[in-house]
Parts: structure tokens; sequence; C-alpha cells
């Protein structure tokens, strides 16, 4: 009888363990046995996270701005392995329900379905809202993943303190990191809202100022002379004399009345 109590307990042991070893993911869709115990017993407080706000940027996109403020209204859920409610969350979980909820969406449900979804790009081209990628323990395959919002932050769902912003500066964090992807159908909505928005370009049309014509060259005005007219040949001057009966001493000069 006692041998029978002995090897229930074993079994029990072994089922247990083989469920805290399954990985960032539902039961029905494990991770190939790697484990979703994200921070270590010596973690610090930093590396777990804490609950201070996600923050918009103030020129961020439409779908941008959505989905980090849905994000935001996940932090405190607790962390559930195999949860994909807000009673409960995993990692993978999380990204899924974020994406759904804010932009429609779909994602696949494991972490290691989610970094393979992703178009992979480079640390420093992250955006806010891409994703990025951890291995449980150092040197092992993906097991963990978290939303980036920016300023070397991302906001994940953590096996010890559930949804949290977390700063990925951390040795863990940087021991961990495998890498980066984005959502195509994401990264297509930013391109496109970002053309929406841009300024418009200055081109030629009906509103264009027109150069002003230089001024047409004016002739000085040269005053007019008058021909001078023929004066009529004078006739010769006559000179009178009278006798001095009738004026006495004088003489008369015609061209004196001209």
């Amino acid at each position: 009888m006692l041998g029978v109590k002995v090897e229930k307990v074993i079994v029990w042991a072994a089922v247990m363990l083989s469920v805290v070893m399954t990985g960032c993911g539902s039961l029905r869709h494990s991770n190939g046995g790697r484990t979703a115990q994200l921070s270590p017993p010596g973690a610090t407080r930093a590396d777990r996270g804490s609950a201070s706000a996600v923050e918009v940027p103030v020129r961020a996109q439409p779908s941008m701005s959505a989905l980090l403020t849905e994000a935001n209204s996940w932090l405190g859920t607790p962390y559930k392995y195999g949860g994909n409610t807000r009673d409960g969350v995993d990692c993978s979980g999380f990204v899924l329900q974020v994406y759904l909820r804010a932009l429609d969406i779909s994602l696949p449900r494991t972490s290691a379905q989610q970094q393979e979804f992703c178009r992979k790009i480079r640390r420093d081209e992250m955006k806010p809202g891409d994703l990025m990628f951890f291995s449980v323990h150092e040197g092992g395959n993906v097991g963990h993943v978290g939303i980036y919002i920016g300023d070397d932050k991302m906001i994940h769902a953590s096996s010890k303190v559930g949804v949290v912003v977390a700063p990925v500066t951390t040795d863990y964090f940087k021991r961990n990191y495998l890498g980066s992807g984005r959502i195509e159908a994401y990264g297509k909505r930013l391109a496109s809202e970002s053309k929406q928005t841009a300024p418009p370009v200055d081109t030629p049309g009906d509103n264009t100022p027109k150069p002003t014509p230089a001024p047409a060259s004016v002739e000085p005005v040269r005053p007019q002379t008058q021909t001078p007219q023929p004066q009529p040949a004078r006739q010769p001057i006559k000179t009178v004399r009278v006798s001095p009966q009738t004026h006495p001493a004088a003489e008369i000069d015609e061209d004196f009345f001209d």
C-alpha cells in the first residue's frame, strides 16, 4: 500500500515538473520543453520590471497609439501559464491579445511561432510596438516575448509579477536577447499613416507668385521746339521829317511800336 502511494507522489511530481518546463505559451501550444520562468531566482527587481505606465509618443501614428494604449490597459494583470484573459495571461498570450484587440491583427499563440511570424529587424530599427524575443536561459531557444515601447523599455508578462514595464538594458535581458521583429501588417499601417500625415509638398500652381515683368523702358520726353516762323522782311525804316510847324524838333522811329 505504501509503495502505491510513493508511486503516485512520483508521478505527480513528474507532471508538475513538465508543466513548469513547457514554455511561455499555452499547454496546447508548447515551445518544445522551454520553461516559462523568465526571471531566475537571482534576478533583481529591475529585471522583473515595474508597474509604471506606458508612454505614448506625442506624434505616434494612430496604430501605434492604439497598440500602446491597449498594452497599458493590461498593466497589473497577473501571470497565468497558458492564460489568455485579464484574469491571467502569459507572455505570448499577452502579445496576442494586445494586437488582436487594438488592431484586429491575429498572431500565432507561442513566442517561438510569433518570432517566425515577424519580419526580423535590427535592434536600432525598433519602433514602439515591435516585438523582442529572449531565451529563458542563456544560449537557449526562444522562450519569452515582450512589446517594445521605446526608451529601451518593453511591456511584458513576467512570470514573477505579471504584466509590467521593464528596461531591456539590464544584464539579464542583454544576455538572453535573441532578436527583434516587426509584424508585417503593423509595419504597413505605420507606413501608410506616415504618408497621410506628412506635410504637403509645395508644387507650382495657380497660386504660385508669378515673376514681375521688368518695366518697359520709357524714352525721356524731349521738349518740343517750335520751328521759328519766318519773319517778314523788314521794311527799311523810314524817317519822316516833319516840318517844324507840325512836330517841332521830333523824329518818329517805327521800330518802337513792334
